[in-house]
Formats: C-alpha cells, structure tokens, sequence
C-alpha cells in the first residue's frame, strides 16, 4: 500500500471510487486528495483515466510511471 496526493475538481469520483481517499486541502474549486491504494496498473489507469481533471502531486515514482505511460501512448501516434 501507498499514499498518493492529487488535486481535482470533481473530488466526489475520487472520493467514490477510493474508498481509503481524504480531502485534505480545499481551495476554490480545486480539492486536494490523499488515499492509500495499492500500486499497479488498475491505479495507474484509474488516473490516467480521469484526464487533465487530475493532477498527481506525489509520490515521484507515480508521476514518473504515469509519463511514461502517456510517452508510449504518443509513441502511437
């Protein structure tokens, strides 16, 4: 298990689909979010699946995972 911090918009779908997710920061209409998930693809594409509506804050290893995820996406194209 791990923590990940994202900020997004619409923090009730995080919130749904994460059940271990806290708010902990709310400033305007940007939610900061914190949850412990297990580490693997299904997260990774959950994520990625939310669009520019999510941004990973932290850990590194996840940013870094999830561009190179987009890097090989535009590989096919």
């Amino acid at each position: 298990m791990w923590c990940f911090t994202a900020f997004t918009v619409f923090e009730l779908v995080i919130l749904d689909r994460l059940p271990t997710a806290k708010i902990i920061e709310k400033n305007g209409n940007v939610t900061t979010v914190e949850a412990e998930v297990n580490y693997g693809r299904g997260i990774i594409m959950y994520l990625m699946s939310q669009g520019s509506w999510v941004k990973v804050l932290e850990p590194d290893y996840l940013i870094d995972d999830i561009k190179e995820e987009y890097e090989m996406i535009m590989c096919n194209y």
